[in-house]
This record gives structure tokens, C-alpha cells and sequence, in this order.
């Protein structure tokens, strides 16, 4: 199996902009790193986790058996080693030595406490199932029809054995994921600060909605604790503010959109980083009606230049989409049946569906708090406008907001992102366009589902990957979504920070990252 690797381009030159004597006059303060965020976290459970902005902070807080190295492999988190049964069916964990933020110990029952409770209607994660649903008798616990989870047995403190309904290539991976996260037992719906226990390198010390999340160092963890004691993300939502507040150095780091990177280009560090993402467009024939006909869906997709969205929006940070799975999941390699862009085309589909003239009003829901997210946005509702004659209107909303109600199929037009969780099909795939999914677009295809089903249970190896581009051929033709692009990202640095690192799929917990003595020039400083 092939695992991407980031690139990481550290462009260490100096910008001759005007002196800012404002930063002159600031001093980051050596105990605290400080770096900003979008939008709020959308929820503190990790069981409810979602978005990778959420993922990323229950990352610093709580841990699973298993996580993902910088090199982008599984690596033991709280599971000191494990051995699979032949058939791989079987899964034993033996637990570390870790103690929870509370100081008391990690044990084989809080594992089982914590898995059992992102299942039972408390707490209700909506993606228990994707990520938990191989082991035997999640889902009968799901649904209320047992009372505990029969395939996890608690053989000793720290040993715990897992048993799955079928062999599962991706299990492992999908215990990286936050709804597999440990917490102590007894632990009901994490509603605040006080109840985020977790085994993480950083504790919870404080949340101010549209403000910032306070964080502390865990010195009792079982790995080095963080270099820097104190870990502050300011919640700024609005692009030209984190750019000045990355000029002035009161942030270490922040992400920068395609207007912020153009305008530093030469000026800070950058780190780039190509993301296991695709950005897409989600249609749902269940709320809007044209999109039932899979030629409404089609004549959508032909309408969309994918190129010119990237050269007018993304610019370097971004891949034109040929297909669902980016380049960094393992995958037959071939030539998509990617619905290229054609506006004839796609005017004859609209006319032969009898759609032509006729289409009601549409709302493409899109996050309001991600620049780039909202001007490529902006330019697909003008090809639609301009191709099809498309009665469609942006409807700008709080990234929480677009992704609950995506989640219960309540809307009919949506922009929508999937960071990969974990570099196999089966996590864009079987989890996101399956019946058996989170399916956000009700589309359901038989075929496409008995691929997805055959090839979760195969072993790794050719006849798998085989299985499921047959699948993601069905769902190009199909056309449930428009694949937009896929991301690169790119985040400006301090100069004089080192140890921040990554992995595909993102930044990783700044445990290691140190502040240089001597504070090189700010971005935006001459020398």
C-alpha cells in the first residue's frame, strides 16, 4: 500500500515590506504558543466529532489504542502492542501504563466504557457505526436491541480482546478516529470543559465560544510532555484579520487561503502540505426533486470547469478533481469516467430530462467562515446560472450547521469536503455513498453498494482495489456529487519555530515545536 507523504518547503526569506513598528514592539511569550483556527469547534465530544477543525483539537486532548505517525502509519497510541488472528477476526490489545488527565489509570474496562457510550442514545454519535460497526454487536447495541457490546471482552486490566463480524483491512484505521477515543468510565455526554478527560498530550483549561480554547501541557503523559507549556487557538473567523495577526507575530501559525499565500509568497515560512481531500458538491434527489434524475445530476456536473476553478480561486493550492478518491488513497490507477466539463452537453441532458426552463429554486449551502470554500462556491453557482439557467442562490450558514443538517439529509444542494480519516477506498467510498454510509445525498445504488460490501471484507491486494474502482466508476457516472478539487494546503510559520510536523493528514499536536531564543524578523519585516 502505497502512504503519501507530505512535502514540506520551508521558504526561508525575508520581506523588504514596510517596518510594522507594532510587531517591533511585540514578544511572543516563550511558555505559550498561540495559532488560530476558522470556526468553533463544533462540538467538545469527541464521539460527535466530524470536522477535521474539531478532529484536530480532540487530537491534543484524547487518544485511541492506536494514531498515525508523521510518516502517515498507524503507530501505538494507548495500545502498547496488539496481535490479529489468522483469520482476522481477532484483535488483542495489550494496554500501556497511562494515566488519564484526572491521574487516574488506563484500563482495559475504560476502553470498552468509552465505546459502548459513542453507541448508546445519550450521546448518539452519528458515525459510530462507520468507524466502531465491524466489531461484533455494535450495531445491535445501536439500534437498542442488546445492552452491551458483546464483541469486546475485557480479558485482564490491560488486556482487551476485539472480535469482528468479518475481516476488516481498514479496522485499525478507523480506530484513529476521535469515536474510538478513550475516556474514563462512567463518563456521559462531554458537554464542557470539565468533563473532556482524556489521556492527550494537552488538557482542557478553558473554551470561549467565537474567542479561544486554552490548553495546558499534560505532564503526567506517558510520552515526553510538550516542550511549551501553554497552547492558545484564537477563533478568527474572518481571513484578513489572522493575516494581520500573523504579520504583527501574535500568532506562531495560521492557515492561509489562496489571497493570504499570493500576498506572503517570499515572506514567511510556509509549510505545504497536499491533503487526502476532495471538495465536492452534494446533490440530494430526496429534498430537491430534479436531482432524482440521474441527467439533472449529470447536465450539473458537465456545467462545472473544473480547471478555471482552481486558476481563478485555488491557484497552487488546489488539483482539479478527476475522480471521488484523491491520489494519496491507494487505488487501481487508470482513466476515470469523469463527466468533463461541456455545457452543450450538458444543456441536451437538462433538455431530454425535461428540466429545461423549469427548474425550481435552489440553495447551494455553504460554510460562511472559509474564504476559499465560499469564492469557489460563488463561481459554481455562476456556471450553473450561466450553463443551465440554473435558479440557484448561495445560502451562507455556519460550517456546523451545513454539516449537521448534510448528515441528516435535509438538504438539497451543499458544498461539501472529506478529509480522509484513513488512507483506504472504503473511507470515502463504503462510508460516504453506501447504503449502508453516512450517505449524505440519499443516492442509493445497488451495485455500487454489493462492490463497496465485497470489498471491505477482501485482504489487501488487487482483486480489493479492483472491487472498488468499479464502485467509483458507478458513483462518476451516476453523479450523486459534482468532485470539485482536491486541496493543497499551505500554513504560515513564525520564523524561529522548529518541530512543528505533519502527516497527510494534517498538522499533528505541537508537542515537540520549540521557540528559537532570538526571534528572527517577522513576516512582513525587513531585515
Amino acid at each position: 500500500m502505497r502512504i503519501a507523504q507530505l512535502s514540506l518547503v520551508l521558504l526561508m526569506l525575508a520581506g523588504c515590506a514596510k517596518r510594522d513598528h507594532q510587531a517591533d514592539q511585540f514578544q511572543p511569550d516563550p511558555s505559550e504558543l498561540v495559532a488560530a483556527i476558522s470556526i468553533n469547534p463544533a462540538t467538545l465530544d469527541p464521539a460527535l466529532s466530524q470536522d477535521t477543525i474539531t478532529n484536530d483539537l480532540m487530537l491534543h486532548v484524547f487518544e485511541g489504542l492506536v494514531g498515525w505517525s508523521p510518516d502517515s502509519k498507524i503507530v501505538p497510541k494507548l495500545a502498547e502492542t496488539w496481535l490479529i488472528s489468522p483469520d482476522g477476526l481477532t484483535y488483542t490489545f495489550l494496554l500501556r501504563e497511562a494515566k488519564f488527565h484526572n491521574g487516574e489509570p488506563v484500563t482495559a474496562v475504560d476502553v470498552l466504557a468509552s465505546w459502548e457510550r459513542a453507541a448508546r442514545k445519550e450521546v448518539a454519535s452519528p458515525v459510530v457505526e462507520n468507524y466502531l460497526g465491524d466489531i461484533e454487536g455494535m450495531k445491535e447495541l445501536i439500534v437498542g436491541k442488546a445492552d452491551h457490546l458483546s464483541g469486546v471482552e475485557v480479558v485482564k486490566d490491560r488486556v482487551l480482546r476485539v472480535r469482528l463480524v468479518a475481516a476488516r483491512a481498514s479496522f485499525l484505521g478507523k480506530l484513529t478516529y476521535p469515536t474510538a477515543a478513550v475516556l474514563p468510565a462512567g463518563t456521559g455526554l462531554v458537554r464542557d470543559v470539565a468533563h473532556m478527560i482524556g489521556t492527550g498530550p494537552y488538557r482542557m483549561v478553558s473554551y470561549t465560544p467565537e474567542a479561544e480554547i486554552k490548553l495546558a501541557r499534560f505532564d503526567d503523559h506517558y510520552e515526553a510532555p510538550p516542550a511549551i507549556e501553554r497552547l492558545t487557538y484564537r477563533v478568527i473567523k474572518d481571513p484578513q484579520t489572522r493575516l494581520g495577526q500573523f504579520r504583527t507575530g501574535r500568532l506562531d501559525w495560521t492557515g492561509l487561503s489562496q489571497q493570504d499565500y499570493l500576498g506572503l509568497q517570499g515572506d514567511p515560512n510556509i509549510l505545504f502540505a497536499a491533503r487526502p481531500a476532495t471538495f465536492y458538491a452534494g446533490m440530494n434527489g430526496t429534498v430537491y426533486p430534479p436531482f432524482a434524475d440521474r441527467r439533472v445530476r449529470q447536465a450539473f456536473n458537465h456545467a462545472i470547469d473544473r480547471k478555471r476553478l482552481v486558476e481563478d480561486v485555488l491557484g497552487d493550492l488546489g488539483v482539479p478533481a478527476e475522480g471521488i478518491l484523491p491520489d494519496a488513497v491507494p487505488q487501481l490507477k487508470r482513466k476515470k469516467p469523469t463527466l468533463e466539463y461541456d455545457p452543450a452537453r450538458a444543456k441536451q441532458l437538462l433538455r431530454e430530462a425535461g428540466w429545461e426552463g423549469k427548474l425550481p429554486p435552489l440553495d447551494l449551502w455553504v460554510s460562511d467562515s472559509q474564504g476559499d470554500r465560499r469564492r469557489s462556491a460563488e463561481l459554481v453557482v455562476s456556471m450553473l446560472r450561466e450553463h443551465l439557467d440554473v435558479p440557484v442562490q448561495m445560502r451562507l450558514v455556519e460550517a456546523s450547521v451545513v454539516i449537521q443538517k448534510a448528515t441528516r439529509r435535509e438538504l438539497g444542494f451543499f458544498f461539501g469536503s472529506w478529509y480522509a480519516d484513513y488512507l483506504d477506498p472504503e473511507n470515502f467510498l463504503s462510508v460516504l455513498l453506501s447504503s449502508y454510509g453516512q450517505n449524505r445525498t440519499n443516492w442509493d445504488n445497488a451495485e455500487f453498494t454489493r462492490l463497496c460490501r465485497a470489498a471491505d471484507a477482501m485482504p489487501d491486494g488487487a482483486a480489493r482495489l479492483q472491487a472498488y474502482a468499479k464502485a467509483e466508476d458507478i458513483a462518476l457516472v451516476d453523479a450523486p456529487w459534482i468532485p470539485l478539487y482536491h486541496p493543497r494546503e499551505a500554513v504560515g510559520m513564525r520564523p524561529g519555530l522548529t518541530g512543528l510536523q505533519s502527516n497527510a493528514f494534517g498538522l499533528l499536536p505541537p508537542t515537540g515545536v520549540r521557540r528559537a531564543a532570538t526571534s528572527p524578523p517577522l513576516p512582513g519585516r525587513s531585515r
